[in-house]
């Protein structure tokens, strides 16, 4: 009997993990403060839960992880590409620095030569 008590209690706490596994996946779908680390334990603890891989909400949490993977790849991208902007205009700058330097020098020059004439 009390084997069969474990048991049943047993099977009752699996239903309460899949159901707040569940929950907690819905939660973070419909949420606005979901994060990529964030849908990605909750997949975990909803596998572990033993919810079906092709559950409906399985599928939506995989694709808006893929979202976020593209997403950050993306911002990425824009990064790299700002980055390098920013290099070519420094480089820019400096070339052009060290052209206004020799037109002063040169400048220089010129004027200290029509002094000693």
């Amino acid at each position: 009997q009390a084997a069969a008590a474990a048991a049943v209690t047993k099977g009752e706490e699996e239903v309460a993990a899949r159901q707040a596994a569940l929950a907690g996946l819905q939660e973070l779908m419909s949420g606005t403060n979901t994060t990529r680390s964030k849908l990605k334990a909750a997949l975990r603890r909803a596998q572990t839960a033993g919810i079906d891989p092709e559950h409906g909400l399985m599928g939506q949490a995989r694709d808006k992880l893929a979202e976020f993977a593209t997403g950050a790849k993306e911002q990425k991208s824009a990064q790299e590409a700002a980055e390098e902007a920013a290099a070519i205009e420094a480089v820019a700058a400096m070339e052009a620095a060290e052209a206004e330097r020799g037109r002063l020098q040169r400048e220089a020059e010129r004027e200290a030569e029509a002094r000693r004439r």
